[in-house]
């Protein structure tokens, strides 16, 4: 599967290259030959690293005059950071966490990476837990690779609500071509939705989008001027556009 992963990206390379360079994975990816492969199609990868992934360090210091010379200076332990190596990250770091990053080795891969290290942290300030984020774009920013890879969780909603509510599963063609124009035709509904109700608004005033919400409040508007039409009541009028706004969000719900 990682192979026939890197495959596709290959095959786009030169359309994707034009949008960005970076592809945003999750762990499952971060590992050959999915990301050596990538690397080599021109991409640079982000992604979360698992806790027992096999790093080294770089060595820097002076080499005999003879042998083949050192490369690796021992491997990285995740819970007790070489100083020398790793630089702290303030925009990262809270009480309850302290962020670090450093340029290092991905064994399984063989590539110089940057990692940004988080160490969850307890009430005692030592250290209970782990995450490991990467990028092969060493002169990435920490922010911006911990960014990228949160960022990256919004796509499982955009398939959530395609699954649900646009009906992303339920598409009966055979074809490649007619499925992958009912993929796209279901994601995108997903996204217009989400745009005609979301553009309007303030970015600081937008609470979280529920393509939930979205569906209920078009069923009870449509039942709403049904009721209107079926009684003769002219839904133009100011005191049925007030029960209009009213009945459109009954029983809505958070995202």
């Amino acid at each position: 599967m990682l192979d026939y992963y890197a495959e596709i990206l290959e095959q786009r390379a030169d359309e994707l290259l034009q949008i960005s360079k970076y592809v945003v994975v999750d762990a499952y990816f971060s590992r050959n030959p999915f990301i050596q492969r990538v690397v080599n199609a021109g991409f640079h990868v982000v992604s979360r690293l698992r806790k027992n992934v096999s790093l080294r360090y770089y060595y820097s210091g002076p080499q005999k005059s003879k042998g083949r010379p050192k490369e690796y200076a021992g491997f990285v332990n995740l819970f007790n950071l070489d100083p020398a190596v790793f630089s702290r990250v303030e925009a990262l770091s809270s009480p309850q966490t302290v962020a670090w990053t450093g340029v290092v080795q991905l064994k399984v891969a063989g590539l110089k990476i940057r990692i940004v290290v988080i160490h969850q942290l307890d009430e005692k300030n030592k250290i209970k837990s782990v995450k490991v984020y990467m990028s092969t774009d060493v002169d990435q920013p920490a922010e911006q690779i911990v960014h990228a890879y949160r960022c990256r969780y919004q796509q499982e909603f955009i398939f959530r609500d395609g699954k649900q509510f646009s009906g992303l599963e339920e598409g009966q063609g055979r074809d490649w071509l007619k499925i992958d124009f009912h993929v796209n035709c279901a994601l995108t509904v997903v996204n217009l939705a989400k745009a005609a109700h979301h553009l309007a608004v303030p970015d600081l005033e937008r609470g979280a989008f529920s393509m939930a919400d979205i569906t209920t409040a078009y069923t009870n508007e449509r039942l709403a001027l049904r009721i209107f039409s079926r009684c003769g009541i002219d839904p133009n009028l100011p005191k049925s556009q007030e029960v209009l706004a009213e009945v459109r969000n009954y029983a809505a719900r958070a995202a």
